[in-house]
């Protein structure tokens, strides 16, 4: 597991709710310094301790695993899509190509 990845992504998310690591922390029943620790990367939190910190800044386990989850079927799906496409062509690829970047556009909003 890539640990400055789910740092990274705990301190977004904390940012975003406009949260200080010390109100997490008393949320999550932790000390603010382990909350920095997980944020640099430097320490991974507990299941539990996980669990809360989801809960706290409403954002699911999905995110902050997204690198593992990724990887995992990576390869599969990107064959999968391929395959998918090789059927396609001329006018009907051009507008699979536009549906798939206003897709991928829109999905790097919400992130």
């Amino acid at each position: 597991m890539d640990r400055k990845a789910f740092g990274e992504r705990v301190r977004q998310a904390r940012n975003a709710h406009k949260m200080t690591s010390e109100s997490l922390a008393g949320i999550c029943d932790v000390n603010p310094v382990f909350i920095r620790q997980i944020e640099s990367g430097a320490r991974m939190p507990s299941l539990p301790v996980f669990v809360k910190i989801c809960s706290a800044l409403g954002t699911s386990p999905e995110y902050f695993l997204m690198e593992q989850i990724e990887q995992k079927g990576d390869q599969e799906d990107k064959d999968e899509i391929t395959k998918m496409l090789s059927g396609i062509t001329g006018t009907k690829m051009n507008i699979v190509k536009g549906t798939l970047k206003a897709l991928i556009d829109e999905l790097n909003k919400e992130m």
